[in-house]
């Protein structure tokens, strides 16, 4: 999935909860009051640095910086809540973003002829409609996916100044919506509202399938130029315990320090990230090509690489659609989703979004949460809902 929100979202933000830190505060805790933390400015960016390692590509840290210290400087305050700390009758929420890569040069040319002005505080307004729409204020906010998305989660807590679970729907990033925990709960993604930059709003009540939510969404995006807001999943308390991958967010948060922690003390950063996460260290080199196109609202193509140290005379090819979705080395499958592939700066630790030709870069195979491994959870992110079989692996 893909950041539709423009870089000055923080105004909009500001207008609406006014004060922060009151807002923020102020928590909508109903009958009971659970036990929440307030994330400290390193806890915050360890978080996001964790998240976009996370995030299998679909990142941009510096700007997920900024829009957090930004928030920070204003007076925000970030809390999180635990699954089992969460009230059965409370109701979370999901906000997203839906990318749109290929949109219709005739679309975007007419909105831009048009002169219909960015309504900044748009991915509020999805929220706040399908608040009304259920007759029901939300307690506390999920995170849809790992990267950009954690931020959206975020601000979209302050906003509505709840606190932000820690979970995910789904522990990673994906380019589908319906690849998300809830799914194989049986736990529907709408009611859903989806919200253009020019605030047209779309209510989906029910879709036909699990599919068809993605399929609206993505075709909806298309044809806004690229960029939708969704707010989805609304979940009871007593659902979000079936319906998330828990603690992704302390996961992510132990992924930043590490890189933090490795950095200052000299050590080499991604052996500790290999160490603490479990991943294998699956190839080192150079990217020699990238070939990405927009395409059906989606990013796809290629990345190749070149080894080089112990790897020298090999080459690996990673298959993207919005994510790193799955690996070849010398042409033999190494990766296959539902697994991660980790692209890491070898000297940093970061990940890698932009893949220039020439870089050096170091690749980490990382296992799926459990709930990824059953026969649903391949249904839904393994390697023949890709078709990856069908691919023709370029030269």
């Amino acid at each position: 999935m893909r950041r539709p929100w423009p870089k000055l979202l923080l105004l909009a933000l500001a207008a609406c909860t006014g004060v922060w830190a009151t807002a923020c505060m102020k928590v909508n805790f109903r009958a009971v009051t659970p036990e929440v933390r307030a994330l400290s400015p390193t806890d915050l960016e360890d978080l996001l640095v964790g998240s976009s390692i996370q995030a299998t590509r679909g990142t941009d840290l510096e700007w997920m910086r900024s829009e957090v210290r930004s928030a920070l400087e204003q007076g925000a305050v970030f809390q999180v809540v635990d699954v089992d700390m969460v009230p059965e009758d409370w109701l979370t929420v999901s906000i997203a973003g839906v990318g749109g890569d290929g949109s219709s040069r005739k679309v975007t040319e007419r909105i831009r002829r048009s002169g219909l002005e960015v309504q900044l505080d748009f991915p509020f307004v999805a929220m706040d409609v399908l608040s009304r729409h259920l007759g029901r204020k939300f307690n506390a906010v999920v995170r849809t996916e790992s990267g950009e998305a954690t931020v959206y989660a975020l601000l979209a807590a302050a906003h509505l100044g709840v606190p932000l679970v820690d979970a995910c729907l789904s522990g990673r990033a994906r380019p589908e919506l319906q690849q998300q925990v809830p799914t194989l709960a049986g736990i529907s993604a709408t009611p859903a509202v989806f919200v253009s930059p020019w605030e047209d709003i779309i209510v989906i009540e029910r879709s036909a399938d699990v599919y068809r939510t993605e399929e609206l969404g993505r075709a909806l995006s298309v044809s806004s130029g690229g960029s939708m807001a969704v707010a989805h999943t609304p979940m009871s308390g007593q659902e979000l315990r079936e319906g998330v991958v828990r603690r992704s967010l302390t996961e992510a948060m132990l992924y930043g320090r590490t890189v933090r922690l490795a950095r200052r003390k000299g050590l080499d950063p991604v052996e500790e990230l290999q160490r603490v996460s479990g991943g294998t260290r699956t190839f080192q080199g150079t990217v020699i090509r990238s070939d990405l196109e927009g395409r059906d609202g989606f990013t796809v193509g290629w990345i190749k690489l070149a080894g080089s140290g112990p790897f020298t005379g090999e080459h690996y090819l990673i298959y993207i659609k919005n994510e790193q979705i799955a690996g070849w080395r010398d042409r033999k499958i190494d990766i296959l989703p539902p697994d991660s592939i980790w692209v890491l700066d070898p000297e940093t630790g970061l990940p890698l979004t932009k893949l220039a030709e020439g870089k050096e870069v170091v690749v980490l195979g990382v296992s799926a949460p459990e709930i990824w491994r059953g026969r649903g959870g391949l249904e839904l992110l393994g390697p023949e809902h890709f078709d990856l079989k069908s691919l023709t692996l370029p030269d």
